[in-house]
């Protein structure tokens, strides 16, 4: 008990030393004026702060609680960023892939890419399904692009002709 009684008249002291400085130095005004309000009321939450929340465990619990819920958003955040990162990049390159396709003449209906995550932390190509009637040579030019252009080796590749 002695020491809660200690801490608060601590409390207090600490925060009338505070506000008797800044007022001090404040020039007159109604900056002054405003200042000498929320001082006033800084001492009056410091004196009555013990009263209201006797125990400090109440405040120590909620911040703690808001800690890992802050904790816990920002993962929600990060795991939704990275799905949009790789759906974007699955999009793009199943588009890119379709219009190279159409720039040679081929005829694709699906294109479907697989994403690996890197110990480097980005998503990358893994893997392409390319569904459609494309001819032989087509096909040779498509893989040599995708391979290229892409960095997917024609055995991550896999043809299928459409309907199959």
């Amino acid at each position: 008990m002695s020491t809660f009684l200690g801490d608060w008249v601590k409390a207090i002291a600490g925060a009338a030393i505070i506000c008797g400085a800044a007022i001090s130095i404040t020039p007159k005004g109604s900056v002054k004026n405003v200042l000498k309000l929320i001082c006033g009321l800084v001492l009056v939450c410091s004196m009555a702060g013990p009263l209201i929340n006797p125990s400090g465990e109440l405040l120590s619990m909620s911040v703690s609680e808001y800690r890992q819920r802050a904790k816990e958003i920002a993962q929600q955040g990060e795991n939704e960023t990275n799905s949009l990162n790789r759906r974007f990049i699955e999009e793009e390159i199943s588009a890119y892939i379709s219009d190279k396709a159409l720039d040679m003449g081929e005829s694709i209906q699906d294109v479907s890419v697989s994403m690996n995550w890197s110990k480097e932390g980005f998503w990358y190509p893994a893997f392409v399904t390319i569904q459609g009637e494309v001819s032989e040579t087509g096909k040779k030019r498509l893989e040599s692009l995708i391979e290229g252009e892409i960095g997917l080796a024609k055995e991550n590749q896999h043809w299928s002709e459409y309907g199959s």
